[in-house]
């Protein structure tokens, strides 16, 4: 009985800090349809996320001795969120000719790559919006990308397969990792051992996320969908696989 409460207990432990930032972005996906209609302007909506942007560091920078207030608060995390909603209103008001936009890509992979090098050490207040805005440059100079060749395709095949299941992985790795840490301890892992270990552990998280995207996401998505658009008389939009 003490054994069985002592796996509940880790298991619960290795949850918790998912479920407190899947409150942060419930809580931004819930109010913004509501902004939205109220605001009835995109320039508003925009200023409503520049104020986001602006409050992240500030409050991050008041809340550095809290660490639960420091990575789970509100406003800890809507910066990111906020950055990205820009970048995807930004994407469709801006015309890139292909060079241009390469060179924006070019230019955020390096900078992608240089924030994350630097680590959180002493960047604790920034660095996360860095980290969203270098990434919103990528998307946007991706948005305006041209239409890649045959190979190209075919190269890039597993990274666009992660990127259309990054959320169900976000959301299902953590149940994995939790279910395998109460059958192997860490601490007796060498290197040699351990990267077998993390083979499985990716395995399991993908087929995790495909399972969970095929029964769940997928069927949701396109019910949603097809009622929200139908019923405002839109062309149907299918899912791409």
């Amino acid at each position: 009985m003490e054994l069985r409460a002592f796996y509940i207990l880790r298991f619960a432990r290795i949850l918790l800090p998912l479920l407190l930032a899947l409150a942060v972005e419930e809580m931004f996906y819930l109010t913004l349809p509501l902004l939205c209609p109220l605001l009835g302007r995109t320039w508003m909506l925009a200023l409503v996320c520049l104020g986001l942007v602006i409050a992240g560091p500030l409050y991050r920078a008041a809340n550095l001795n809290n660490e639960i207030f420091y990575l789970y608060g509100y406003f800890a995390c809507f910066d990111a969120i906020a950055i990205g909603c820009l970048a995807a209103l930004l994407s469709h008001r801006v015309t890139l000719s292909d060079r241009t936009a390469a060179g924006l890509r070019l230019l955020a992979a390096l900078s992608i790559s240089a924030v994350y090098l630097q680590g959180i050490d002493g960047h604790q207040i920034a660095g996360f919006s860095l980290l969203a805005l270098t990434s919103a440059c990528w998307l946007i100079g991706s948005a305006h990308a041209s239409s890649p060749g045959i190979w190209r395709l075919r190269l890039s095949a597993p990274l666009r397969w992660l990127g259309r299941r990054s959320y169900e992985l976000y959301l299902f790795h953590i149940i994995v990792l939790a279910l395998l840490r109460n059958l192997v301890n860490k601490d007796q892992l060498s290197f040699a051992t351990g990267l077998p270990w993390l083979a499985v552990f990716l395995l399991l998280s993908m087929l995790t996320a495909t399972l969970v995207a095929r029964l769940v996401t997928d069927p949701a998505n396109a019910a949603l969908r097809r009622r929200g658009l139908d019923a405002r008389g839109y062309r149907r939009i299918e899912i791409a696989r």
